[in-house]
């Protein structure tokens, strides 16, 4: 594996990371607008989407953007989707944990930037576990709460 050659498909990945930021940044002025922050269900959701933010960015920032990124993206929208399925819900905590794995291993223990992902991503787990505690849902009404 050359991360020096510059792939077709980081370009496609990486406008798609543009996308997801700019559409977190949104809709968490839109949902603390409408819904607030005081439940641990809405607290878990701003620190998850913050916590996305410092990880995606440095993946739109290096050239090399590794293949084991792309499946979370593609699973997050699938449990946003279908919020009762615990089959997508799993298989997307085991892409997340080859993720964390996958940050500490080389090539990618040497990127640049790396290290701020490796911070961030405790913050889904935080994420997880106000999910638990909270009892929350990944359904996102159209009402608000």
């Amino acid at each position: 594996m050359d991360i020096n050659i510059k792939l077709w498909t980081d370009h496609f990945a990486r406008l798609f990371m543009v996308f997801s930021i700019v559409f977190y940044l949104y809709e968490m002025v839109i949902k603390y607008v409408v819904d607030g922050g005081d439940t641990i269900c809405q607290k878990g959701f701003f620190i998850h989407h913050i916590s996305s933010l410092f990880i995606i960015t440095p993946l739109i920032i290096n050239h090399y953007i590794p293949w084991w990124a792309n499946p979370i993206g593609f699973l997050h929208g699938f449990c946003i989707y279908f919020p009762e399925s615990k089959l997508i819900t799993y298989i997307y905590a085991v892409a997340i944990m080859y993720f964390q794995y996958s940050l500490y291993q080389p090539p990618c223990c040497n990127l640049r930037y790396y290290n701020v992902i490796r911070v961030a991503i405790n913050g889904i787990w935080v994420f997880c576990i106000y999910l638990l505690i909270g009892d929350c849902s990944n359904f996102l009404p159209l009402t608000p709460d």
